[in-house]
């Protein structure tokens, strides 16, 4: 499957930052009839996939019904709910995959290495700002 990059806005605290274009990509996260379709990024150097808080009540998910984990992004240290396995759709294709969430409403959605790069060689090309995900 090949992707082309995708433009995100990123905000802060209600202040739009940037709107630049990222190495993202199309995924759906299913839970008990629910459904989200978000452009997450695609983030090696995020060990789990981590979805913003309102992805959460979007699937009807009580985050604090979670594992409360601590987590390091950027250096600064944060608390994030695991919630093991949950199914996803990217590009047609079904299966489901460790997720976290943060309370924070403004975490982009990072898709780490427990969960698409555990499924799929990942090959990210700069240049022409593509993501071409290949099945192990």
């Amino acid at each position: 499957m090949k992707f082309d990059w995708h433009k995100l806005r990123e905000d802060r605290a209600g202040t739009l930052v940037t709107i630049k274009e990222v190495p993202a990509i199309l995924i759906r996260f299913y839970n008990e009839g629910n459904y989200v379709d978000i452009y997450g990024i695609v983030d090696s150097g995020a060990d789990e996939t981590i979805l913003p808080g309102w992805v959460a009540r979007k699937l009807g998910i009580d985050i604090t019904t979670g594992e409360l984990r601590k987590g390091v992004g950027c250096g600064e240290p944060f608390d994030f709910y695991y919630f093991g396995e949950i199914k996803v759709s990217v590009g047609g294709e079904d299966f489901s995959i460790p997720v976290c969430f943060v309370e924070d409403d403004g975490q982009p959605p990072l898709l780490g290495l427990s969960g698409v790069f555990a499924r799929y060689k990942v090959v990210i090309d700069a240049k022409k700002k593509t993501i071409e995900l290949k099945p192990y």
